[in-house]
């Protein structure tokens, strides 16, 4: 773990990180979770929470969200939303433990 002011902790939060919606969450967490360049991914409220797999992604490989997006929509997922968001004190736990 770390010792640091919460604000520290969150700015050193050095991960990218995107929230994830669609109709189906609990299949859409799943398909997430079975993604090879996803590392982590999370439930938080109404979104889930990832993040990328940077070593799968630093051999000249790229993911986007629109890749993200068609790989979704391959999955058969509808009311797809991506966005990247900035990291709160649960992401940075969560981030910690895993």
């Amino acid at each position: 773990m770390k010792i640091d002011t919460p604000q520290q902790i969150i700015d050193d939060y050095d991960k990218m990180l995107w929230s994830v919606k669609s109709k189906e969450m609990y299949r859409l967490l799943k398909d997430l979770r079975g993604h090879q360049y996803i590392l982590s991914s999370h439930a938080f409220g109404d979104a889930h929470h990832i993040t990328l797999n940077q070593s799968a992604l630093d051999h000249g490989t790229s993911f986007s969200e629109d890749d993200l997006r068609e790989f979704l929509e391959q999955q058969n997922h509808t009311e797809i939303e991506i966005s990247p968001i900035k990291a709160g004190i649960e992401d940075c736990f969560m981030q910690m433990i895993s």
